[in-house]
């Protein structure tokens, strides 16, 4: 799973109602959800960062920069005074998130990393 290390907030479609972006592929699903402004080049460039930081092929941060300045274009991005207090929890949830992925990720291929731990009988 690859997150944002600090969440982003936008207000993209009805008048405040924020939207706490924690990554890359919940970008994705926003940007081409309900955006006002798709024809900018920095639509565009969002788009596909966010694409290929979901697929783990670039670096979530940059992706996030990328998403930010999409967000500023299209007049969306809640400013960061505005923001830290719908953020506050978010950081706690995406904390969650991670770990809860390395549980998962630790459940399936054991301590060592190679496989599910043998189990004798």
């Amino acid at each position: 799973m690859h997150l944002f290390k600090t969440p982003v907030v936008v207000e993209p479609g009805v008048l405040g109602r924020f939207r706490i972006v924690l990554g890359p592929v919940q970008a994705l699903e926003i940007l081409t959800g309900r955006w006002p402004d798709k024809e900018s080049e920095n639509y565009r460039k969002a788009v596909a960062a966010c694409r290929e930081a979901a697929k783990g092929r670039k670096a979530p941060h940059l992706a996030r920069r990328s998403f930010v300045a999409a967000a500023r274009t299209a007049k969306v991005l809640v400013p960061p005074e505005v923001s830290r207090q719908y953020t506050i929890g978010s950081v706690d949830l995406a904390a969650f998130a991670v770990s809860a992925a390395k549980r998962r990720r630790y459940r399936r291929r054991g301590p060592s990393g190679a496989g599910s731990p043998s189990r004798s009988h």
